[in-house]
């Protein structure tokens, strides 16, 4: 079994666990939220308090699953070193999403203060790990047919703005908080959040061992030059 589907596996039980805990109540001392409460969602009666934010926060976990176990076509035929360099590229950026996804989640469910710390740690952590995916892949190479890779990455660029939006508009106190309504907006920044870096990290990988088999692939030799040696 390829690493990164171990990796997925491991992911599921571990957002699996975190979910079945929160069910069953989750302990600790209560976050330090303002008065305007913690991202706007007024607490609900019952063991999940924020539900919309708490639910919406699985889906960084979600794609990050989605990225662990989706094994190239080609990782069969690629040679070891190659394939293993992809893993290590993908691996971390997709595992911080799990983690973060999972740490949100508890904290809205919960709203206690060991879940806020560990929130903001994840976000660090997934912050770090997605620049430095970036950083590596863009001093790696240069894009051959620049039209796809920037399609790709402009299309992830407004979902991240669009949820950026609904971030800033949703927070407590905002323009668009409404903390007692079924529809969030800080929930809403989650599912395009999660969806700008999945399409992001998917793309720039699989864009990158497109381009490599380009470059890989031996040149043809003219006919002309082979029939006259040929000859000879």
């Amino acid at each position: 079994m390829w690493l990164g589907s171990r990796l997925a596996v491991a992911a599921v039980a571990v957002v699996s666990a975190a979910v079945g805990w929160a069910l069953f109540g989750l302990p600790g001392a209560p976050a330090d939220c303002p008065a305007s409460g913690c991202d706007c969602e007024a607490p609900r009666a019952g063991l999940i308090r924020q539900p919309a934010n708490a639910w919406s926060s699985l889906a960084r976990a979600a794609t990050g699953i989605a990225l662990l176990s989706a094994e190239p076509a080609k990782a069969r035929r690629r040679p070891a070193v190659r394939h293993a360099a992809r893993a290590g590229r993908v691996t971390l950026p997709a595992s911080a999403l799990v983690l973060a996804g999972t740490a949100a989640f508890l904290f809205h469910a919960g709203l206690t203060a060991w879940a806020a710390h560990l929130d903001g740690l994840a976000v660090g952590v997934l912050v770090a790990t997605v620049a430095g995916h970036g950083l590596a892949t863009g001093a790696r190479r240069r894009p051959l047919r620049p039209t796809m890779p920037r399609a790709a990455a402009l299309l992830s660029w407004l979902l991240l703005g669009g949820g950026g939006l609904c971030w800033w508009l949703g927070r407590s106190g905002g323009p668009w908080c409404r903390p007692h309504s079924l529809l969030q907006a800080h929930a809403a920044w989650h599912l395009p959040a999660a969806a700008a870096l999945g399409l992001w990290l998917a793309g720039s990988v699989s864009w990158g061992d497109h381009r490599g088999s380009l470059r890989a692939a031996p040149p043809e030799p003219e006919q002309g030059t082979s029939g006259r040696a040929g000859e000879a």
